[in-house]
């Protein structure tokens, strides 16, 4: 029997029931998600509290999504490990249920040459250089050895010199309201350099990463000189050896610390971390460039699947 035929037959039985996701899922989610290797940054369970509306839905092995960003709505390719195409089937199903044309985002490339095998003929593939994710080996980012590195170095020793009594804080529910301030700040200071960017979805999204901060269990750090904190990181675990680096803000100075010091600190804490996930570029021409300076080990290649109507 055919991969589609099987995966029609089991997923005869499969009615995905979906309720909202919510803070306390955090363990269930994890579960499925931790259960594979490789993962998208947009995944990790703090950036679905952070960044739009979700709806969950378990199927078998794997955790099914059903995301709104905005006026847009798809499922992102399942979360789990095993056979995936009984459940995509039961996506398909629940999207004509809602009367909508089945949209899967996430598809890798390790899952991408069996996915067209199955439904190659019935779907359109789309995939943007923007959303594909930077993912560095700690090791780099945490020693900048080596003579790629050398203006890294470099960055990190003038800020050194300017800064030679800085620290580095864990953040803490007692220190978190100087992350806020500090974020206030860099968010007016990049409205003013340019009035025409719009950040009000990163703002509320860092601002709700920021009201769950202990619910999350997220780690993060910031750098400070005195009183004046001149730069913080967050993020939080995406798979078995990759961590997501999700939000960073700093004076200009100091990017190169606050990436160097991240590194080491993730490295420190959790030992069987290999690589750094710095997530997506957007499309903007400098982030793509600032990302690609520190040259990443990889990328992690998504393609999006929009499935013909069927005749």
């Amino acid at each position: 029997m055919s991969v589609l035929k099987e995966a029609e037959k089991i997923s005869e039985i499969a009615t995905l029931k979906f309720r909202p996701l919510t803070i306390n899922d955090k363990a269930l989610y994890e579960k499925y998600l931790f259960s594979d290797a490789t993962r998208g940054c947009e995944l990790s369970f703090s950036n679905l509290i952070s960044w739009g509306r979700h709806e969950l839905a378990e199927c078998g092995d794997f955790c099914v999504l059903y995301s709104f960003y905005g006026k847009y709505s798809f499922y992102p390719y399942p979360v789990g490990c095993g056979d995936a195409f009984p459940v995509i089937e039961a996506i398909i199903k629940d999207a004509k249920s809602r009367g909508i044309t089945p949209i899967i985002s996430g598809i890798l490339p390790e899952k991408l040459e069996q996915f067209l095998e199955v439904y190659g003929e019935r779907v359109e593939l789309e995939s943007k250089l923007g959303s594909f994710d930077y993912v560095y080996d700690i090791n780099d980012l945490s020693t900048l050895s080596g003579k790629k590195y050398h203006k890294k170095r470099n960055h990190l020793n003038n800020f050194k010199k300017k800064f030679p009594s800085y620290q580095i804080e864990e953040i803490t529910p007692e220190n978190l309201h100087r992350v806020r301030e500090m974020s206030e700040r860099w968010y007016i200071e990049k409205q003013k350099a340019d009035p025409e960017n719009d950040i009000t979805y990163e703002r509320n999204a860092l601002a709700r990463a920021l009201d769950n901060f202990e619910a999350l269990k997220l780690d993060g750090i910031m750098i400070t000189n005195g009183e004046k904190v001149l730069a913080f990181t967050m993020g939080s675990r995406l798979s078995r050896d990759t961590y997501d680096v999700q939000f960073e803000k700093a004076a200009p100075e100091a990017y190169s610390a606050i990436n160097y010091e991240f590194a080491n600190y993730i490295k420190n804490k959790y030992l069987d971390i290999k690589f750094l996930d710095r997530e997506e570029d957007m499309g903007v021409l400098g982030l793509r460039k600032a990302k690609s300076s520190y040259y990443p080990h990889h990328m992690t290649e998504k393609y999006r699947a929009f499935f013909r109507e069927d005749k």
